[in-house]
């Protein structure tokens, strides 16, 4: 699908929300045709519901109305224009124009949102794809003064739809090795500093939870880094932290269900390289650390244990309790390395890391840790506005007390109240006095049961659009 500022052409896209038609948006556009829609309507039941549709043609003209409520919110505006685009989609249609509600750039931005996202399919392994899909060509029918809206909002949605891509995608296809030269090839492109530690380097650097996460593996872990200095007058300096997992399977402790979407455990690594990404295009003037620390949790006889014990690079040890809590163990190391090597003054890392978060909070919402309020606060107000909703959790000193070990100073799972808790508790452990920290754990958003609106089943793509407003306020 194209989408573009232009004039009438195609199918008319018309928003309502009343019985009779009298209440358009916008009555001064399209009167005549307005008029004759009017008088059409009698012959139907069509009340202008919410995200209700109907499909007329007067004379030449086709038209295309879709209900709204007078009172909507941007995800109302989403929704319905999802809706839209499937409904144009599935009539084939070449070209349609879109009435905007009103000329409110936020509102502009969610129908583009809703629109484009929904213009998704991961069908790069279907051998026999379907007849080929007539080319949609949608025209907003707005000011030119929004042209800039337009194009950054379908740069951040093009990233959107390339996490989701590396979400979906096989597990070989995402190995530590692969997601250095995915980050390498973005940071030489773009003229950025980026450091790929290997696994001699691993080792030598005493990353050892990495590196025990990792040893199980014919895939070697990786810690990939690179910066971007948007605002080289500012000391700010935000390090983006995800658990880039590209297969988990519990390690000894082995999984016992959902083994097929453990390709998905490199979720939070996706979607701050999406984010990552999307400020270095949209030339934020924001100092950036992207850092994913990258590996394979497999069974095999070199695979670390229940009962080992490690020396984290922080110099804390760690007792396992569990091989399966084996992302905050590369987050710690990761968090640890930037901390001392990249002295940043905020982090936030990204992680699916907890069934129980969705216990907690169902299957879309993100949950979010922290020990700064403004950091938590905007983002919050971004998660609002983009729809992709955070919801802050706590952490007392008895979450922290489930942490302690026997033979360590801490142990890699707290038991099994609080899951969600104790894991954002165990990251708490390793972040340096004066950082601002935010973890969000991503297990329910980063993957959908089913198709809903302009989300897909599967891969999300969730957080890139939470991050970069987060970023941009």
């Amino acid at each position: 699908m194209m989408i573009d500022i232009g004039a009438q052409r195609g199918v008319s896209v018309i928003p309502m929300y009343s019985k009779d038609g009298t209440a358009f948006f916008d009555k001064s556009k399209n009167k005549e045709l307005k008029e004759k829609i009017k008088s059409e309507l009698k012959a139907y039941n069509f009340e202008g519901k919410k995200e209700e549709t109907l499909f007329l043609k007067i004379g030449n003209n086709k038209v295309l109305l879709i209900g709204i409520n007078k009172a909507y919110s941007l995800e109302d505006l989403r929704r319905s224009y999802s809706v839209v685009y499937k409904m144009l989609k599935a009539r084939k249609e070449k070209e349609a124009t879109i009435e905007v509600p009103k000329e409110d750039e936020k509102e502009i931005k969610a129908m583009i949102e809703g629109l484009d996202l929904s213009d998704y399919k991961f069908d790069k392994y279907i051998t026999k794809k379907e007849e080929k899909e007539v080319e949609l060509h949608v025209f907003l029918d707005v000011s030119h003064k929004f042209a800039r809206l337009l194009q950054e909002t379908l740069l951040v949605n093009k990233n959107v739809k390339i996490v989701r891509d590396l979400v979906n995608d096989n597990s070989y296809s995402k190995t530590p090795q692969i997601l250095t030269e995915i980050v390498s090839d973005f940071a030489k492109k773009n003229n950025l500093k980026a450091k790929v530690l290997d696994e001699k380097d691993i080792q030598k650097e005493k990353l050892n939870l990495l590196w025990a996460v990792g040893q199980g593996s014919q895939y070697p872990p990786r810690l990939i880094i690179a910066e971007y200095n948007g605002n080289p007058n500012s000391k700010e300096k935000i390090a983006l932290i995800g658990k880039g997992i590209n297969f988990d399977t519990g390690g000894v402790n082995l999984k016992q269900m959902m083994l097929d979407e453990m390709r998905m455990d490199m979720a939070g690594a996706a979607v701050v390289f999406g984010a990552f990404k999307t400020a270095v295009e949209l030339k934020l003037k924001k100092n950036l650390i992207l850092v994913i620390p990258a590996a394979e949790n497999a069974l095999s006889g070199r695979s670390y244990k229940p009962g080992d014990i490690f020396v984290s690079y922080s110099g804390i040890s760690v007792e396992i309790g569990n091989t399966d809590a084996e992302g905050r163990l590369v987050l710690a190391d990761a968090i640890g390395y930037v901390q001392k090597n990249y002295k940043p003054t905020a982090i936030i890392d990204v992680a699916t890391l907890t069934g129980a978060v969705m216990v907690a909070l169902g299957p879309s919402l993100i949950g979010m840790f922290g020990n700064n309020e403004q950091q938590k606060k905007v983002l919050f107000k971004a998660g609002e506005e983009t729809f992709e909703r955070v919801w802050e959790l706590p952490i007392y000193d008895e979450h922290r007390d489930l942490n302690k070990g026997k033979f360590a100073d801490i142990k890699n799972i707290g038991g099994k109240d609080g899951g969600s808790i104790t894991a954002a508790a165990f990251l708490e452990k390793f972040i340096q006095e004066g950082v601002n920290w935010t973890h969000l754990d991503i297990a329910g958003a980063a993957s959908n049961k089913k198709e809903s609106y302009y989300i897909p089943e599967f891969g999300t793509g969730r957080v890139v659009r939470l991050l970069t407003e987060y970023l941009k306020q």
